[in-house]
């Protein structure tokens, strides 16, 4: 599908944006398959259930990753911080 079609879909209501991303994710991870994914995308259902189940797990997953990323980042601090505070506390009692 060109991206002529895939435009003329989205401004028709035919496409929403969403399953436009939707369907731009799925080609991306399988760069060779964009015309068997439109073919199946536009033909069988459970292939667009699966498809928009996907979807929605990359989402969940970039947000979980970052959430925890933060979290590392924090716990990293947390630990830096009882470094120094046992260290100090070292230094303390061996004086």
């Amino acid at each position: 599908m060109s991206i002529w079609f895939t435009c003329a879909l989205i401004l028709t209501g035919m496409l929403t944006l969403k399953e436009n991303i939707l369907l731009e994710t799925v080609k991306k991870k399988f760069p060779g398959q964009t015309e068997r994914i439109d073919e199946l995308y536009y033909s069988n259902t459970d292939f667009r259930s699966l498809c928009a189940d996907y979807f929605s797990c990359v989402e969940d997953l970039s947000k979980y990753q970052k959430l925890l990323e933060n979290e590392r980042r924090s716990v990293a601090d947390y630990e830096q911080v009882r470094r120094d505070l046992e260290r100090e506390l070292y230094e303390t009692i061996c004086e």
